[in-house]
C-alpha cells in the first residue's frame, strides 16, 4: 500500500484494531478450508454471513485482500468452481458454435434461457458475443446455427431489382406486402422493410415498389382547395359521418384527400361545415351580420332555393356562412327575405 493512501486509512475507525490484527489471522490454505465448509453460493453470500456475528476473528471479511498474493478467485475461496469471466477459459469459437448448433435452439431468447438453465457448461461462454466478438463472431443465426442474420448485417438485392421483384407479386397494398413478408415465400435477400433499407437509393412509396402507383398523402397532388371543396359540395354529405363513409369508398377520387384538414389546414380550410357546405361553422369566422346581409342582398338571388344552390357552388367566400339562420339566429336574423333583401 502506498504511504499516502496507508495514511488516510489510519484516519478511518477502527482501522488501528484490522491492521493489529492483520497478522493474527489464519494462513491462506487454512482460511480457504474454513470458508469451503460454510458451503456458500458466492460473494453475496459470503458479504451476508460476515455480518451475521458468526465469523471468527481469525477469518478477514475481506480474504481477496489479506490473501492477495494467493488469492485466485472467489469461486477457488468458497469451493463454488465458479470464476469471473476473464478467468475462464473457454472453448475455441469453431469448437464453442459447434456445441451451440447441436443444441437445435432457435433464438436469442431460447439461447438466453437455456444459458441459465444450469446446463450449460463452464467452458461455453453466456454472452458468447463478447468473448468472441474478435475471433469469429458474426452473428446469434450463426452461433445457432438458424441461418437467421440481423438486418444490419443482410445483404439485399439492388433496389431496382427488389422493386421489380415485388410488382411481380401483384400485390394491392402495403398490407397485403406485411403479409406475405410473414410467409415462408420470401426470399433473405429482400427486405420486410424496403421503405428503410432503399430510403436513400430509389425508395419513393409503396405505390411504386409494389407497382399499385399509390402514392402516400404527402406525395400525391390534389386540387386545390376551392376546386375540391366545390366538389364535396356537390356530393350533398350532411355530416362528418356521412363524410367519413364516403371517403373510404371507391367513389373518391384520387385528387380528392381523405384528410382535407390535413391538406388545406393553410389555404383555405375552415372546418367541415365549410367543406361540405352545410354551414356548421365557427361564428368567429364569418363577417357580422349587417357586413354578411349587405353582401348577399347583392348578389340580388330570388328565394332561399336560389341561394342554397349557390352557397353549393364553390363561389361563397369563407366569411359568409351558407346557413345564416344558425349563425345570425341571435345577432340580426330576420328571416330570409331581409336577408337577400326581398322585404
Amino acid at each position: 500500500m502506498r504511504k499516502s493512501n496507508k495514511k488516510m486509512l489510519y484516519n478511518i475507525p477502527g482501522w488501528e484494531e484490522f491492521l493489529a490484527d492483520f497478522h493474527n489471522f489464519l494462513p491462506f490454505e487454512e482460511a480457504r478450508l474454513f470458508a469451503r465448509s460454510l458451503k456458500l453460493n458466492g460473494i453475496a453470500d459470503w458479504t451476508k454471513w460476515c455480518k451475521s456475528g458468526n465469523k471468527p476473528d481469525d477469518i478477514p471479511s475481506a480474504p481477496n485482500f489479506v490473501y492477495k498474493d494467493s488469492w485466485v478467485s472467489w469461486g477457488d475461496f468458497l469451493g463454488t468452481g465458479n470464476l469471473a469471466s476473464k478467468d475462464y477459459k473457454f472453448r475455441p469459437f469453431e469448437e464453442a458454435r459447434l456445441f451451440a448448433h447441436n443444441l437445435k435452439l432457435s433464438s436469442g431468447a431460447e439461447w438466453k434461457k437455456w444459458s441459465k438453465s444450469g446446463k450449460r457448461p463452464d467452458d461455453i461462454p453466456s454472452d458468447p458475443y463478447a468473448v468472441y466478438k474478435d475471433s469469429g463472431w458474426v452473428g446469434m443465426g450463426d452461433w445457432l446455427g438458424t441461418g437467421n442474420i440481423a438486418p444490419q448485417n443482410r445483404k439485399y438485392r439492388s433496389f431496382e431489382k427488389a422493386r421489380k421483384f415485388a410488382r411481380s407479386l401483384k400485390l394491392n397494398g402495403q398490407a397485403a406486402w406485411s403479409e406475405w413478408c410473414k410467409s415462408s415465400d420470401k426470399p433473405d435477400d429482400i427486405p420486410a422493410a424496403p421503405n428503410n433499407i432503399y430510403k436513400d437509393s430509389g425508395w419513393i412509396g409503396y405505390g411504386d415498389f409494389l407497382g399499385t402507383g399509390n402514392l402516400s398523402p404527402i406525395n400525391r397532388k390534389f386540387r386545390s382547395f376551392k376546386e375540391a371543396r366545390k366538389y364535396v359540395r356537390k356530393l350533398n354529405l350532411n355530416s362528418q359521418a356521412d363524410w367519413n363513409k364516403w371517403r373510404k369508398s371507391d367513389k373518391r377520387p384520387k385528387d380528392i384527400p381523405a384528410a382535407p384538414f390535413r391538406t388545406y389546414k393553410d389555404c383555405g380550410w375552415v372546418g367541415m361545415g365549410d367543406w361540405l357546405g352545410t354551414g356548421n361553422v365557427n361564428k368567429k369566422n364569418f363577417l357580422p351580420f349587417k357586413e354578411a346581409r349587405r353582401f348577399a342582398r347583392n348578389l340580388k338571388l330570388s328565394s332561399y332555393t336560389a341561394w342554397e344552390k349557390w352557397s353549393k357552388s364553390g363561389e361563397r367566400p369563407d366569411n359568409i356562412p351558407s346557413s345564416p339562420n344558425q349563425i345570425y339566429k341571435d345577432s340580426g336574423w330576420a328571416g330570409m327575405a331581409d336577408w337577400l333583401g326581398k322585404k
